[in-house]
């Protein structure tokens, strides 16, 4: 009896399956893996809600901008000036490398890390340090290691499922992070308009 119940269960399934191709294929997008070995502690789709703008995504506390253009690291870190934000300094490194690899694959982003003043001390453009130490940091294999000399910025890696230093004349996307404060002005603006987060 139990075996005809389950057999029912997934004949309704595949039926409303069939009936709606779409839903099955966002379900599916929605539950894409993260990359071999992820620290990360929630599903991406979950990050994408919260109190972030529209065209922004909420990864933790932090509301990002990803941007497809491509950009040397010097050249990401004044457009992000230019709209007012910065070059992302992540609180959330490995729910980020996850979204990331769910969201755009193997593509790489500059972020605002750099070594530029001390090789092998690594600091975020918001002060605070980044651990040389992979157990602390998702750094991908081998990595920091400066090869070749020069790799002085900092770029998520989300194919290697973590960070890279890289030099920074290469030019590919970059995240942008927008101001705590400006999220104020935001959450402000849209309750004063009438809308809702």
């Amino acid at each position: 009896m139990s075996h005809q119940i389950v057999g029912t269960k997934v004949n309704a399934t595949k039926h409303e399956q069939a009936r709606d191709p779409r839903e099955a294929s966002r379900k599916k997008s929605l539950t894409r893996e993260f990359p071999p070995n992820s620290k990360a502690t929630r599903p991406y789709a979950a990050l994408r809600a919260g109190h972030c703008p529209s065209g922004s995504v909420t990864i933790g506390e932090q509301c990002l901008v990803f941007h497809l253009n491509t950009l040397s690291w010097d050249a990401a870190k004044d457009a992000c000036a230019t709209i007012g934000q910065s070059l992302a300094s992540l609180t959330n490194p490995d729910d980020t490398v996850a979204y990331t690899y769910a969201t755009y694959g193997d593509v790489n982003f500059w972020v605002g890390g750099t070594d530029a003043d001390t090789e092998g001390t690594w600091l975020w453009l918001s002060g605070a340090s980044i651990p040389n130490d992979p157990a602390l940091f998702p750094w991908g294999s081998y990595e920091p290691n400066n090869c070749c000399g020069g790799e002085h910025c900092l770029e998520l890696w989300p194919s290697k499922n973590g960070f890279n230093d890289n030099r920074c004349i290469v030019t590919q996307p970059y995240i942008c992070q927008i101001a705590h404060e400006d999220l104020c002005w935001w959450k402000h603006m849209e309750s004063f308009a009438g809308s809702t987060w």
